[in-house]
């Protein structure tokens, strides 16, 4: 089975008081969309555009209401916007951080 992809980037601000970091900040995100055989990789980078776009620049807080702004919600965010995706990596390459939503 072939398995396509395509990775873009967010850069968002958010703050996580539950976490106790109640400071706002921001990161830049990379985040990738993974799908089983069909649609081509520069198809599926088309299919994440427009979600792409309802997150880059945006504060998480408001966007992903009422779910906690971690990159683990970024990811269930993009899985739930995505219904054919099979898994959904975000990730903080220079900080070694990541989280993955896969389909079971």
């Amino acid at each position: 089975m072939m398995e396509v992809w395509c990775e873009f980037h967010i850069s968002c601000s958010h703050h996580l008081e539950e976490m106790g970091r109640k400071s706002l900040h921001g990161h830049t995100w990379q985040v990738r969309v993974y799908a089983n055989e069909g649609p081509s990789a520069e198809d599926l980078r088309d299919l994440c555009e427009p979600i792409r776009l309802e997150l880059d620049h945006k504060h998480l807080n408001d966007t992903l209401a009422p779910m906690s702004p971690t990159m683990e919600n970024i990811a269930r965010f993009f899985a739930q916007k995505l219904p054919w995706a099979t898994r959904v990596s975000v990730f903080r390459s220079p900080e070694g951080l990541g989280a993955d939503y896969r389909r079971e």
